[in-house]
């Protein structure tokens, strides 16, 4: 009888896991998210603190639109960390304008 239910316990396990891994599969695949900075602006600092006011262009090449709450922005140049940053904002990123 112990027998019995461990070899129904792992069928059962490995149903869930191939159930589990087939699931991932339905899902639609998304390209990222295109980010260009197209501004960099000082600000007045604190001490030695150096600030900037950082404008970026979002493209969004998904079909589906995104809802954000808060940004945190990590700048690299050239592989090298220069600024981050976070912002409290919120919105919508629409989804990228199709051709007719």
């Amino acid at each position: 009888m112990r027998s019995y239910l461990l070899s129904t316990l792992r069928h059962y396990l490995l149903l869930m896991l191939v159930v589990g891994l087939s699931a991932c599969a339905l899902l639609p695949p998304r390209d990222p998210i295109n980010i260009n900075v197209v501004g960099i602006e000082p600000l007045q600092g604190q001490d030695l603190e150096v600030r900037f006011a950082v404008k970026i262009r979002l493209q969004n090449p998904n079909e589906d639109s995104y809802t954000y709450n808060g940004v945190a922005l990590n700048l690299d140049v050239n592989g090298r960390p220069l600024a981050s940053g976070v912002s409290d904002e919120s919105g919508t990123l629409a989804r990228f304008p199709r051709p007719s």
